[in-house]
């Protein structure tokens, strides 16, 4: 890749949101069977002296993948590798996949294929939803105070009682370090610009850190909600119009 020396490297975007044109990053995303080494490989380069040293990767774990009614796939956050390793890294950037379809992917990094996605077939293992089409890729970056670099969160897609569409980005993990391991943070992407604001949220919510969890839409009535279920069992409800928690 021309660009493989400038773009290599994980970069904060500096507004909110931030279009990254970054050549590199699109071939990762066409290509998520490809890890960070395989990357550094195929381009020859020997990272023993770079003091920053993880290369940018489409092959995480915890990411989330959000199929919406209007057939774009929506990747959220993730890391790469663990901490031990020089390509660690958390991300905080949201990947827009247009037409998305089944590909190849790296074997430890697999995702499960959104339920509402229609497969023609059964999706084989070591292969993902995504797109091998640069032209189908666009990537949103944002400074690290306004959405933080998460994994293990959850993200779900809701059309508000205005008729606008979010994805609520629930939880997650971060650096040990942050904020996400005392308290359980609440962002929303604004789909209409891609623009991500915390949500402040009241009332009896999950205390400390809330990550590996599931999250469903469900409507009571009038309102929209979504429960969420912790690895311990317990369950929460947050009301999307208030932003109000509720233990079941």
């Amino acid at each position: 890749m021309d660009d493989y020396d400038q773009n290599k490297h994980f970069k904060f975007g500096k507004d909110n949101p931030t279009l990254m044109k970054k050549p590199f990053w699109t071939y990762m995303v066409c290509n998520p069977h490809l890890s960070a080494y395989d990357a550094r490989k195929e381009n020859n380069d020997d990272f023993s002296n770079d003091s920053n040293t993880s290369t940018w990767c489409f092959s995480r774990f915890g990411a989330t993948q959000t199929y919406l009614p209007d057939g774009r796939l929506i990747c959220i956050g993730g890391e790469h590798e663990d901490s031990y390793d020089p390509d660690f890294q958390i991300y905080n950037d949201v990947v827009v996949i247009r037409n998305p379809r089944m590909v190849r992917a790296h074997y430890m990094y697999s995702l499960p294929v959104p339920s509402n996605f229609p497969l023609e077939t059964t999706s084989s293992e070591g292969e993902i939803l995504g797109t091998s089409k640069p032209e189908d890729v666009t990537i949103y970056g944002y400074p690290e105070h306004v959405f933080p670099p998460t994994d293990f969160h959850t993200a779900t897609y809701v059309k508000n009682n205005d008729q606008e569409d979010f994805i609520y980005v629930i939880g997650g993990l971060g650096y040990l370090n942050s904020s996400h391991r005392k308290e359980t943070h609440v962002y929303r992407l604004r789909l209409s610009n891609f623009s991500i604001e915390q949500v402040k949220t009241t009332g009896n919510g999950p205390v400390g850190c809330t990550e590996r969890h599931q999250a469903t839409l469900i409507t009571m009535g009038d309102r929209k909600m979504i429960e969420i279920c912790l690895k311990n069992h317990r369950r929460y409800r947050l009301d999307v119009e208030t932003a109000t928690w509720k233990k079941n």
